[in-house]
């Protein structure tokens, strides 16, 4: 006589909520609108008038996060990529992460043209550590989410001093959310974070 297979047990409402606050924050720290709301605040906080400040924050807010989500959103609506995150196949990354690039680079161009240094050079850092993520990618998942908060961390340090230094916790949860929601592994989520933290070091010579 066989027996049955014993069903999974189902989730928790603990590990339900879990899941919920993960993919929250996976989404609102997304690195394209975590580039283009810590561009558009940067670029009105350091402006020396408030007409310069917006104009170069409705320019970082395009080019840091309205131009690439409308790109990968109409490639997933067409079925060139299988979500917006870009985790279920690897080689799918590398166009996305190129436009990403390309918008990125035209974004800290225009804003340097602006005069809005400290906008620019966030930019130039993500650019920086999309790159490397480009090539990584060739043979391995690299946390391009923890990559990005990690730099953009260093970057407010730099830029406001210790007190933003309230940022690391939120790469930290971060990193939790991306596994939790089981999109990468522990060494993706790590080597991301160095990968950032790396990158973001070079946010003191740009903001001497």
């Amino acid at each position: 006589m066989t027996t049955a297979p014993t069903a999974p047990p189902a989730a928790g409402p603990a590990s339900t909520r879990a899941r919920l606050v993960a993919r929250a924050l996976s989404e609102l720290l997304s690195p394209p609108i975590l580039l283009a709301v810590i561009g558009v605040v940067v670029a009105v906080q350091t402006a020396t008038t408030l007409s310069r400040g917006l104009l170069a924050g409705a320019t970082a807010l395009l080019f840091g996060g309205v131009l690439p989500m409308a790109w990968i959103l109409t490639a997933v609506r067409r079925g060139g990529l299988t979500d917006r995150h870009i985790t279920k196949v690897r080689r799918q990354r590398h166009l996305p992460l190129a436009v990403s690039l390309a918008c990125v680079l035209a974004g800290a161009g225009l804003l340097a043209a602006m005069g809005a240094r400290p906008a620019a050079a966030l930019f130039l850092l993500t650019a920086a550590t999309l790159v490397p993520s480009m090539v990584v990618t060739v043979w391995w998942q690299v946390s391009i989410h923890s990559s990005v908060a990690a730099a953009t961390a260093l970057f407010l340090i730099a830029l406001w001093g210790p007190w933003a230094a309230g940022g690391v916790a939120v790469v930290v949860a971060l990193g939790w959310s991306r596994l939790e929601l089981r999109a990468h592994t522990l060494p993706q989520v790590v080597v991301g974070m160095a990968l950032g933290v790396a990158v973001g070091a070079g946010a003191w010579p740009l903001l001497a």
